[in-house]
């Protein structure tokens, strides 16, 4: 079989046959351009809008849409008290009161003997007790708040503890210092606040002594102070007066026998 094309311009009239090959030139140029030709115009970009033309405004969030989006907070679980179990029962034993101590007959006033005589001490005897009564009158005025004079006794209150640093030397007076054992022949004691020994004698023991009938001698000195003999009739005490043992009061120490 023949190529058609060669057939066709065999066939072909000669005034033809001259533009034939001028025009099979220009097909496959035209058929060039067609090929390398873009098949279509790219689309051109739409023009930027222009920012200032639309102005945006944004809505605030409304509370209901903000409660809405956040999340549920958790419930805290109510704390559950652990039922602890009831302690036992304290069982409460009373004890059988013990009935208080007999007591003595009250002491009278101005006895001595309220003061502290120690375990084996000897007791205040009445003679003693005679020639201590007069202690009750040492005095002194003292003026009220409101105005107006009240006599206040010189005398340490009897609830005052006494103990053997009361005394400037305790073993001058007592055996056995701890317990305040009364040596053999010291009887009573009486303790006076605020006072020297000197005052307490001249403005006190020695009027009132005089004028109720006792003989007053001075016999010497012991235990810290001076030692006055006291008579009245057949009866003699002998009184040793000392300062206290911090220097702020007075003890006048009750002999049966004289000391020196």
């Amino acid at each position: 079989m023949g190529n058609p094309l060669f057939t066709a311009t065999k066939n072909t009239p000669s005034a033809l046959k001259v533009l034939w090959r001028p025009m099979l030139a220009i097909a496959f140029g035209l058929h060039a351009l067609l090929l390398f030709a873009p098949l279509s115009e790219q689309k051109k970009a739409p023009p930027k809008a222009d920012p200032k033309a639309v102005k945006i405004t944004r809505l605030p969030k409304s509370p209901s849409n903000q409660n809405q989006l956040r999340p549920a907070a958790r419930r805290a679980k109510p704390a559950v008290k652990r039922k602890t179990a009831a302690p036992p029962p304290t069982i409460v034993t009373k004890a059988t009161p013990t009935p208080p101590p007999a007591e003595g007959p009250a002491t009278p006033k101005g006895d001595t003997s309220a003061k502290p005589t120690g375990g084996d001490g000897p007791k205040v005897d009445d003679v003693t007790e005679i020639f201590t009564e007069p202690f009750a009158e040492f005095v002194v005025p003292r003026e009220q708040v409101g105005g107006g004079e009240v006599l206040e006794p010189l005398r340490a209150p009897a609830d005052a503890p006494v103990t053997a640093d009361l005394f400037p030397n305790p073993n001058a007076f007592f055996s056995n210092p701890a317990k305040l054992t009364k040596r053999a022949g010291l009887v009573a004691f009486e303790w006076f606040a605020a006072i020297n020994p000197d005052f307490l004698y001249n403005n006190h023991l020695e009027p009132i002594y005089t004028k109720k009938g006792f003989t007053i001698v001075e016999k010497g000195e012991y235990g810290g102070g001076k030692v006055y003999e006291l008579k009245k009739g057949s009866n003699v005490r002998y009184f040793n007066i000392v300062p206290t043992g911090d220097k702020t009061g007075t003890l006048i120490m009750v002999w049966k026998d004289s000391p020196v």
